[in-house]
């Protein structure tokens, strides 16, 4: 006597409900996952070229961000691309960042 084997894969009629599950799923659990912040690194992006252009050109320049800072914050670059006055920039989301004199570089707090 022969006995046969069957091999019992998943349908495409399963496959699709699966998915189904999942993206039903997926709806109702991403309207509470918080993105993060992206002004920050746009700040981080635009502060490193304005410094860069600075050493560059060899120029002193003003750098002027208000993207959802509390208020416009103004940083002056010299020609090597430190900066004359040290500053905390806060953000609506409670993080800071520290600009330090020393070599123009900032933290992240």
């Amino acid at each position: 006597m022969v006995k046969q084997s069957y091999n019992r894969g998943f349908t495409l009629v399963d496959l699709l409900i699966v998915i189904a599950i999942i993206s039903v799923c997926m709806t109702l659990v991403l309207p509470f996952y918080k993105l993060p912040n992206f002004t920050i690194y746009d700040f981080f992006n635009e502060y490193i070229m304005k410094q860069s252009e600075c050493i560059r050109e060899g120029k002193s320049e003003i750098f002027e961000f208000d993207g959802e800072a509390f208020y416009t914050y103004a940083i002056q670059f010299n020609e090597r691309g430190n900066i004359r006055q040290a500053q905390t920039i806060r953000f609506e989301d409670g993080k800071e960042i520290v600009s330090n004199l020393a070599g123009g570089r900032i933290e992240f707090k």
